[in-house]
């Protein structure tokens, strides 16, 4: 498996800072990985993840068997849960105030609000990364994995987002008992 420097360096670590000293987590994630998943747009593709250190976070890797030896498209730290700043929708307007950079190799578009910064994130249902602020908790950047071939193939980008449900008391009621 390869890691190109240029890539790592330029690209990852200047969209996802958290990952600063851990490219041995992500290779860790790689080689003794507690999930391994399909890409659904690169059949050449694996995404990796692996539960990171003591915590309940998680390292995610994408990783392209196209080439021998295969190399590292992006990675990133996510979060064991959803940051509580976000609760269905994403902030009015934040596409058009985003800044991004994309790798048209990896096929990988890096978008942030602001300065970099140190992030918790998530991964949404489609594999794509939300990134929050560490410490405000705020939505700090969007990591859009496979960019072309989703608008290729389906004409437009899916994006899951946590949603904040109220869930009907009286229902409830009726499982744990009490009025209603």
């Amino acid at each position: 498996m390869v890691v190109d420097r240029r890539l790592w360096h330029k690209t990852v670590l200047a969209n996802h800072p958290e990952l600063v000293g851990e490219l041995e987590a992500v290779l860790a994630a790689i080689t003794r990985p507690a999930r391994v998943e399909a890409d659904p747009f690169y059949p050449d593709r694996r995404r990796f993840f692996a539960l990171h250190g003591a915590t309940v976070n998680w390292v995610a890797a994408v990783v392209d068997y196209r080439q021998q030896p295969p190399s590292l498209v992006t990675a990133a730290l996510l979060a064991g849960g959803a940051p509580p700043a976000l609760e269905g929708e994403l902030p009015e307007g934040w596409l058009e105030r985003a800044t991004g950079h994309y790798d048209p190799t990896g096929d990988v578009l890096y978008l942030r609000l602001g300065e970099p910064t140190a992030c918790t994130a998530l991964r949404t249902g489609e594999g794509h990364i939300l990134r929050f602020s560490a410490d405000k908790g705020q939505l700090a950047g969007v990591t859009l994995i496979g960019v072309r071939a989703a608008l290729e193939e389906v004409g437009n980008l899916p994006l899951t987002i946590p949603t904040k449900a109220r869930l009907d008391a009286k229902v409830l009621r009726g499982f744990v008992g009490g009025d209603g």
